[in-house]
């Protein structure tokens, strides 16, 4: 066919105004306009496309804009770990590539219709909505995909509050809570006069919407009553949510049984009430004894089943029952059931018994024993005195009286007790120790008197305390010192009595003679050897 001048040049005039028109139409869309192409090519290229870069080429007419239909998954919570996504749709060929937000994934498979792609952690390190395009060449889809990047939250907990020490179950409601990561440490945290408390939860059960777990808060310790925040931790990322919307309170306790279960009215002992049962918490805001109608300020806690507080005089003054509960302070708490402790009365004095004394006398330390017995509130403490003196408390069993020479004669010595509520035993028993350290003093006199014939010899004995002389013996020797004569005399001498021996020498000659006498204590003593002289 022949084409005229006029022809050609309307044909030449469309062609570049196709061209002039993309240009003019990328200026208008703000981007560079696309390169010229000679007209020798415009058989060979398709249309002037924009690329994902934004730069205007010409496409070859052989490649295929793909189309991306969906992504599976669609949604992954924030903090996941590295996943993989299948993207569906169809033009996929060995040269596409998924674009997540314009950044390129790496491609695991590919065929026409599906693509699977590695998505790294670090693109769902944070919440947002992502775009998902597929780039084939320099063709990019038409219509994209959404992906959500979502944020766990919690909604609520129920229930929102309890008692302490106890084992709860707790449901916590919200979205995404497990979408994408591991199911999280759950956990109870205080705050204000709670603060310093964690409680994790055991057992947990969840799903993207709920969760299931128990709280123990009774041990290893009981959890002190506040505000708890809910929160939950996400190991691999990190990541925290809490939900201030917790609240302990103080349980009402129960009180199961009180030791001792009676007492003496008035007792000073030292007692502590022990009271056991249920709901009991640690703490200034914890649990306290309340004995009749006063509320102890130092009750100690021992465990959330015991408690105790020693007893004071004015809480048993007088006989009859006291009621003994237990209080929980606020927030929660209350008061328990009374359990009565039995205040008895005690008008009896305690018995004393000494034993160890005798109607003998000493020269050694006499030990006594003693004991005391009280059928009642019992024994709080012996007193004993010595002829009278400041009175001693005894400690052990035993009062020792000396012989020291501080102690000489009879003693007296006087033990009573005193029991707890207060009656001091009376009349005082008591017993006599005789003490006698003392030696005797014996005393001779001069004789003199003739061969065969029976001389008297005399003597005499005083002593500090010992009523008697128990025994006497006496010797008689020459000049020079040999013995003529050893004699036992009959004991049982009265003191400052002059008694006499009589002798019969055999010889003349000077005589001594040296009579030793033993008071009833054991103490001895002889004579100076008072001379004898026969002629």
């Amino acid at each position: 066919m022949r084409i005229g001048n006029r022809t050609k040049g309307l044909l030449v005039t469309l062609a570049l105004f196709g061209v002039l028109g993309v240009a003019m139409a990328s200026v208008a869309l703000g981007k560079a306009a696309a390169p010229r192409v000679a007209g020798s090519d415009l058989a060979s290229v398709g249309p002037v496309v924009w690329d994902h870069a934004g730069t205007g080429r010409a496409i070859p007419s052989s490649e295929t804009t793909p189309v991306i239909g969906t992504v599976d998954p669609s949604i992954k919570a924030v903090g996941s770990s590295a996943f993989v996504m299948t993207v569906s749709g169809s033009s996929f060929v060995t040269t596409s590539t998924v674009l997540w937000n314009g950044g390129a994934l790496t491609t695991i498979s590919q065929t026409p219709t599906v693509m699977t792609v590695s998505v790294p952690a670090a693109r769902v390190a944070a919440y947002s909505l992502v775009l998902v395009r597929v780039e084939t060449g320099l063709l990019v889809s038409t219509g994209t995909a959404s992906f959500t990047i979502t944020q766990p939250t919690i909604a609520s907990v129920a229930p929102t509050s309890t008692a302490s020490g106890v084992t709860l179950a707790v449901t916590l409601t919200g979205t995404y809570l497990k979408d994408g990561l591991d199911a999280p440490l759950v956990s109870l945290r205080g705050t204000g006069t709670a603060a310093g408390t964690t409680i994790t939860a055991s057992g947990i059960v969840a799903t993207n919407t709920t969760m299931v777990g128990s709280f123990n808060l009774a041990a290893p310790t009981v959890a002190p009553p506040g505000v708890y925040d809910v929160v939950l931790t996400y190991g691999a990322s990190g990541l925290v949510v809490k939900l201030a919307a917790f609240t302990i309170n103080n349980p009402v306790p129960t009180v199961t049984a009180i030791s001792p279960t009676s007492v003496y009215a008035k007792s000073a002992q030292p007692l502590v009430l022990t009271v056991n049962g249920t709901g009991f918490v640690p703490g200034v805001t914890g649990s306290a004894i309340k004995i009749g109608a006063r509320l102890t300020t130092n009750t100690s806690f021992i465990s959330s089943t015991q408690v105790a507080v020693p007893l004071t005089p004015a809480d048993i003054a007088a006989a009859g029952s006291v009621p003994i509960t237990v209080v929980n302070a606020a927030p929660g708490g209350g008061t328990s059931n009374a359990i009565n402790l039995t205040v008895a009365s005690d008008a009896t004095a305690p018995v004393t018994t000494i034993t160890g004394a005798d109607t003998a006398w000493h020269n050694t330390p006499v030990v006594l024993t003693v004991t005391a017995t009280d059928a009642q509130s019992g024994v709080q403490k012996t007193e004993y005195d010595i002829n009278g003196a400041t009175p001693i408390t005894l400690v052990g069993s035993t009062i020792t009286v000396p012989a020291d020479g501080t102690a000489e004669g009879g003693n007296v010595v006087n033990a009573w007790s005193t029991d707890w509520s207060g009656n001091v035993e009376s009349p005082r028993p008591s017993v006599t120790v005789n003490i006698d350290t003392v030696k005797p003093t014996a005393s001779g006199k001069d004789v003199s008197g003739k061969v065969n014939k029976s001389i008297s010899l005399q003597y005499k004995f005083t002593d500090n305390v010992s009523p008697k002389i128990q025994a006497v013996y006496i010797k008689i020797t020459k000049s020079n010192g040999k013995v003529v004569k050893n004699a036992t005399i009959s004991g049982n001498k009265n003191l400052k009595t002059w008694y006499s021996y009589n002798w019969k020498p055999g010889a003349t000659g000077k005589y001594y003679y040296y009579v030793h006498g033993e008071d009833l204590a054991g103490n001895t003593s002889t004579t100076k050897a008072p001379t004898i002289t026969v002629k």
